[in-house]
């Protein structure tokens, strides 16, 4: 079962948790509580840079998913980086008074 999946599951109020909590374990998702969390940052954070997804959860409900980290692909330029690309014309704040002429009823 997907992370995603999993937590399309828990949002069904119809579905009993239990269950769901079961099959996580058995796929790439580790659920723990927050006191094992506490005491075990460290082999979390090194479970989930090797690819595994870790839920904490709060009395058995999940409450947060720690994922491994992705760089994006596309840098963010910089500001002034599109400078002279980009233009506004010189009568954009113009007024418009005759803009909406062709939607009044014509008088005969």
């Amino acid at each position: 079962m997907h992370a995603a999946e999993l937590f399309a599951f828990l949002l069904d109020g119809e579905n009993a948790s239990k269950p769901l909590l079961a099959n996580a374990m058995e796929s790439t998702v580790r659920i723990v509580n927050i006191c094992d969390a506490k005491a075990h940052l460290s082999r979390m954070l090194k479970q989930v840079q090797s690819g595994e997804d870790v839920v904490i959860a709060k009395a058995g409900t999940p409450i947060v998913r720690l994922v491994r980290y992705v760089t994006p692909k596309r840098k963010i330029a910089p500001p002034g980086a599109m400078a002279g690309e980009i233009w506004i014309a010189d009568d954009f704040d113009a007024p418009m008074d005759k803009l909406f002429d062709c939607l009044k009823p014509e008088s005969t």
